[in-house]
């Protein structure tokens, strides 16, 4: 006989040893976390489906990792995280991501947008970042294999 015994688990984001990323500027503002904002030229988009997409000032941090008893630890050099609050996210509606436009200043690609917001990973912080709006595409036989750039969108630091 063979018994399986399943345990709830916490299995938020906040495990040891993984990258974190602020909730909101002042959470990465009082863990001294915070470099720099970023407005953007745009705030308003349209997507294939007719939906509209708002983004609002975005801000980047230093990349940091979950450390025992919710300390933060520094992760190094290799880059930044850059939230972009997407204040009317629809997560069922995933059919669109920010990338950067320079490959090389990407240290190791976004994440999908989720929890109203998308995060993309810089490894500089320049004065300008350009970053490209990629859309699902509309043949559904391309889908995310064949993803369309729809939109370009300069963030300027805020001084």
């Amino acid at each position: 006989m063979l018994i399986i015994l399943l345990s709830h688990c916490n299995l938020d984001d906040k495990q040891i040893g993984t990258f974190g990323v602020s909730q909101d500027l002042q959470s990465s503002r009082s863990n001294h976390l915070l470099r720099a904002r970023y407005l953007p030229d745009k705030f308003q988009f349209r997507l294939f489906d007719s939906s509209v997409i708002l983004i609002d000032t975005a801000w980047a941090e230093t990349e940091w990792i979950h450390g025992e008893n919710g300390k933060i630890n520094i992760a190094g050099d290799s880059g930044y995280n850059m939230i972009i609050p997407i204040p009317t996210m629809n997560d069922a509606k995933f059919n669109f991501e920010f990338e950067m436009a320079d490959r090389t200043n990407d240290s190791f690609g976004g994440e999908g947008p989720s929890r109203n917001r998308q995060v993309i990973y810089p490894r500089k912080l320049n004065d300008k970042l350009k970053i490209v709006m990629v859309q699902i595409n509309p043949d559904t036989s391309l889908g995310w294999t064949r993803p369309l750039v729809t939109d370009t969108i300069i963030f300027t630091k805020i001084k």
